[in-house]
């Protein structure tokens, strides 16, 4: 199985799924500097066969989905899969998974540091 990659994933993570899976093709939307576009997310699914999608910030609107409907799964590394067409993909058979709570860690871990910065008066500090 061949599975494409387009949101930022640390090395280990590739590491398992190539070897769960097999082929893993990493091509990080981030290094473009922006999402991949409606055809440019058909035009990487078409150059690379692939047979799954892990993706992040990419629009996977049904024309996507629909110019790919024999993709085994498609991932998103968010809360919501709120890029993805889920009723298109659901039609076709295309479980989407998502990853709830993603942020969950850091959204306390800041929560935490304002609650030290207002407490100690910080800010008023520095003015």
């Amino acid at each position: 199985m061949k599975i494409v990659i387009t949101a930022p994933y640390h090395q280990k993570g590739q590491d398992e799924l190539e070897h769960l899976f097999g082929e893993v093709i990493y091509r990080p939307w981030k290094l473009q500097g922006h999402g991949y576009t409606e055809s440019e997310l058909i035009d990487l699914l078409e150059e690379t066969q692939a047979d799954a999608l892990i993706t992040e910030h990419d629009e996977v609107t049904a024309a996507v989905i629909d110019a790919h409907p024999n993709l085994r799964f498609i991932g998103v590394c968010r809360g919501t899969p709120s890029n993805v067409a889920v009723a298109t993909a659901t039609e076709n058979g295309i479980p989407v998974f998502n990853t709830p709570a993603r942020n969950a860690q850091a959204v306390a871990e800041m929560f935490i540091a304002n609650l030290v910065t207002m407490m100690r008066y910080t800010l008023a500090g520095i003015r």
